[in-house]
């Protein structure tokens, strides 16, 4: 082989090694960074959705109360807007939870908080219904306002969440806000409310999902700071490789010429009896031997036949 083609072909092979080997590290490491960031956006979205659900919670509680202490047609929509709102969100973290790898203390929160919105869903509709029961007027139609629009326009939208309130309904206006049934319904509210210990449950969610968040955002500086270790070991391992297959050409390339350049200076110093390396490579280098040992023979024959 032509020395050229040589040094194309070492030079293909060191290129070859290093980019099949550099792409393992990258393909690797970018595998790994996925990873654990995969596991840091669950965890980040499920603590997020619980806040969500947290604060919507805190609204849809607060128009409950406003309702169960004055019920009146613009209240119970705004509760019914938020309540559609929390079980939205309420569905949503659900999703997101069932995914997760959760620990058995995240697992039982869970559990006490699908208890919790099932102990809210009967605390509201327990007002409702004592509502229902003490109006002295219903709603036939869904326009039944002076201007035209619906009492109650989300009634078939809570359908779709389990609530069946339909027409024709029990109008608000017509309910004595003191009677005895709605105070009553109230202290039940209460009673379900204190049982439910949501707020404390989704605190403690959240707590010890961020926790978990601490924990693999450690443990992905830890994976970056190994990396960043393999990379060097990588850099080094090539770096030797690279090191070796120069010297490897240094002994084939230069070894030889540094011969031929010994003979040649003797040869510059009138020296004839001489040997020349015997280089049996197949390329310019070997060449260039065959043609110094046949310069070298044509001198010494000169220089024999000078003295006869």
């Amino acid at each position: 082989m032509k020395l050229g083609y040589r040094l194309v072909v070492s030079f293909l092979i060191v290129t070859v090694i290093m980019g099949a080997f550099g792409f393992y590290m990258f393909n690797d490491v970018h595998n790994k960074l996925s990873e654990k960031q995969q596991e840091i956006n669950e965890v980040s979205s499920l603590t997020s959705a619980i806040q969500d659900f947290h604060i919507e919670n805190y609204h849809a509680q607060s128009k409950m109360w406003e309702y169960a202490y004055e019920p009146n047609e613009e209240r119970l929509n705004s509760f019914y807007g938020h309540l559609i709102t929390w079980e939205t969100l309420f569905a949503e973290f659900m999703t997101l939870a069932d995914a997760a790898e959760l620990t058995p203390e995240g697992s039982y929160l869970i559990y006490d908080l699908k208890v919790g919105v099932e102990l809210v869903r009967a605390a509201w509709l327990s007002i409702v219904n004592a509502s229902k029961a003490i109006a002295t007027g219903t709603i036939d139609e869904p326009a039944l306002n002076d201007d035209g629009t619906e009492k109650y326009p989300l009634l078939d939208e809570m359908g779709a969440y389990g609530y069946h309130f339909s027409y024709p309904m029990f109008d608000m206006s017509t309910c004595d806000p003191h009677h005895q049934l709605l105070y009553a319904s109230m202290i039940y509210l209460e009673d379900l409310f204190e049982t439910a210990d949501f707020n404390e449950n989704a605190d403690q969610f959240v707590a010890l999902q961020q926790e978990k968040l601490s924990a693999k955002q450690a443990e992905m500086d830890d994976l970056k700071s190994s990396l960043t270790t393999q990379f060097i070991i990588a850099f080094v391992i090539v770096l030797i490789v690279a090191i070796v297959m120069a010297l490897l050409l240094t002994k084939f390339i230069v070894g030889p010429i540094r011969k031929l350049t010994i003979v040649a200076n003797e040869v510059s110093q009138g020296k004839t009896d001489l040997t020349v390396p015997n280089i049996k490579s197949k390329d310019e280098i070997g060449d260039l031997a065959k043609s110094f040992g046949r310069m070298v023979a044509s001198i010494k024959f000169m220089m024999t036949d000078k003295e006869e």
